[in-house]
């Protein structure tokens, strides 16, 4: 929340009232000075093997940071973020557009390892055992209530340390010190340290900058509603990779269709096959997938080619420069240019 400066007062408070009920008062400057111990932006730049690329002006610039590292870990990070590097771009499509980003690590020390686990979590798949750890960007699972829903919190230490470390980023993932199973999507992509994290930063990416939708049925209410025919009058039009449209012809993926494919699409198939399947967008009705089985639904499987297709669209249409929330619509920026600036004689911008 920015507050406004009051010329002349000698005192800056504020009270947080939420139905109705008012919280005491909350001195801004003891609150500034309790958090200045977090100390200056003390970040390291961690070049990674294989990804710089080119002049930032014409790449997407990934960072990847780390929390819940030690000072003494410094090394344990440089090798994750190496190999989380490593499984995104041997992964297609990204491995097709992999000269198109450049990738580096930025190194802020925790004087904790590992993240918060929160023994009061009401949802108790996955156990936790009430840990609270002092980490630079404050990491806590069970966000929301949802166990797995592992989230860096502390967004304003992580843009900050980004932006000193590597001040051209578009795209941030974090890799959290812990191997308990955790990770989420939105403006930052963030994963665990479990071993199945290269396939959740795979999903997570997909969200957080490819904006694909979760193919998964299961119904979870409160989730947003969308439609692509204005359904019931919901304006918000559905993710690439979701539809509650079957009409085989205004399907918005209908090209990848094949005619002999049966629409609504029931059987089996392999991730290389385009269809109508049932359920996505957590509901097991009303929204269609166009995948059976892909890695927006499960981790380890493929892209599938309508989730595919939309890496290039984004990167020649551009808007991901500084990285917005999820739901900023993309294509308002200049994207990648395929013929490199400065290489044409003479220069069609000049």
């Amino acid at each position: 929340v920015n507050v406004p400066v009051i010329a002349g007062a000698d005192r800056l408070a504020v009270s947080l009232v939420s139905s109705g009920r008012s919280s005491s008062v909350i001195d801004l400057a003891e609150t500034a000075a309790a958090f200045s111990t977090r100390g200056p932006r003390d970040v390291t730049l961690i070049p990674l093997d294989g990804y710089d690329n080119g002049d930032p002006a014409n790449r997407l610039d990934i960072v990847i940071l780390g929390d819940g590292y030690t000072a003494a870990q410094q090394a344990v990070f440089e090798a994750d973020a190496q190999a989380l590097a490593d499984g995104l771009f041997g992964f297609a499509p990204f491995s097709t557009y992999a000269g198109y980003f450049n990738a580096v690590g930025v190194f802020s020390a925790s004087n904790e390892s590992g993240a918060d686990q929160p023994a009061s979590c009401p949802d108790t798949s996955i156990p936790m055992n009430g840990q609270f750890k002092d980490t630079r960007y404050d990491s806590t699972y069970c966000y929301s209530g949802i166990a797995r829903l592992l989230v860096a919190t502390d967004t304003t230490a992580i843009y900050d340390d980004a932006t000193a470390g590597y001040a051209d980023w578009d795209e941030i993932f974090v890799i959290v010190n812990d191997p308990l199973y955790g990770g989420s999507g939105g403006a930052v992509a963030v994963v665990s340290k479990t071993s199945f994290n290269v396939e959740m930063l795979q999903h997570e990416v997909g969200h957080s900058l490819i904006r694909l939708d979760d193919e998964y049925n299961t119904a979870t209410p409160g989730y947003p509603p969308c439609s692509d025919y204005g359904r019931s009058g919901i304006t918000t039009p559905c993710r690439p990779n979701v539809t509650d449209q079957t009409s085989r012809s205004l399907i918005k993926w209908s090209r990848w269709i094949s005619p002999s494919t049966p629409i609504p699409t029931t059987t089996a198939q392999g991730s290389e096959v385009v269809g109508l399947w049932l359920g996505a967008h957590y509901q097991p009705d009303t929204y269609y997938r166009p995948c059976y089985n892909c890695t927006m639904k499960s981790l380890g499987q493929p892209f599938g080619p309508v989730a595919s297709e939309q890496l290039p669209m984004v990167l020649y249409g551009g808007g991901w420069e500084g990285q917005g929330s999820y739901w900023d619509e993309l294509g308002s920026g200049s994207g990648i240019d395929i013929i490199e600036p400065g290489t044409t004689t003479p220069d069609p911008l000049a």
